[in-house]
């Protein structure tokens, strides 16, 4: 008679707790890091760091002069079109000690009605009664809102302008006009970034801009 194996025995090492607590043992000690892979990847974050931060530095740099020119060109055709709008002088005014600039209007500088011509009658119109009531608010949305504004160049410098063909300014405020006819003073000024990178702006009398890179 054949001998017959014993599958209980087969069973029993087969799902004995030794050999799952083997298995799973050897499952962990593959899931781990090695000290050699930590330090690898360390490092090579630490290359990475030292390529890109001297990029990331330059390139917030140029953000800001690239700023800092918008905004000296927005001011400039702000001022034109809202002494048009409002038919009222305003002033540029640039702080070269604390490398900002600012809008505010003059006060007395609306433009008087037309004079009548020598043959054409000039109309008669009632008297305004004299009363206490307040003033109705303006009717022009434009009018509801001020006009001044104030902006600061975050890290970059005024070095000099020059406005109306003068000698170059290098330090107080200088003061541009801007008319109500559209027109304003010519000027030019040069900014430099703490790179050292400098940008010249000039600007006509119809507030048209023209910026040109400097070594």
């Amino acid at each position: 008679m054949p001998l017959q194996p014993r599958t209980d025995l087969l069973m029993m090492g087969r799902n004995h707790p030794r050999r799952f607590r083997f298995k799973a043992d050897r499952r962990a000690r593959w899931t781990a890091f090695t000290l050699v892979e930590m330090l690898l990847v360390v490092a090579i974050i630490g290359i990475t760091s030292v390529i890109a931060i001297p990029y990331m530095v330059r390139s917030i740099q140029g953000n800001r002069l690239r700023t800092a020119i918008r905004t000296v060109v927005m001011a400039g055709r702000y001022s034109r079109s809202m002494a048009l709008l409002r038919q009222q002088e305003l002033t540029l005014t640039f702080d070269l000690a604390h490398s900002s600039l600012s809008v505010q209007p003059v006060s007395g500088t609306t433009t008087p009605p037309p004079s009548p011509l020598p043959n054409e009658k000039t109309p008669s119109f009632p008297p305004t009664p004299n009363t206490d009531e307040p003033a109705p608010p303006p009717t022009s949305s434009s009018e509801a809102y001020p006009i001044g504004i104030q902006r600061d160049l975050d890290q970059v410098t005024i070095e000099w302008i020059e406005i109306d063909g003068e000698p170059p300014q290098t330090e107080g405020p200088a003061i541009i006009h801007y008319f109500t006819n559209g027109r304003c003073q010519p000027y030019a000024l040069r900014i430099v970034d703490a790179r050292g990178i400098a940008t010249r702006i000039t600007v006509d009398s119809l507030s048209k801009a023209r910026t040109v890179e400097e070594n």
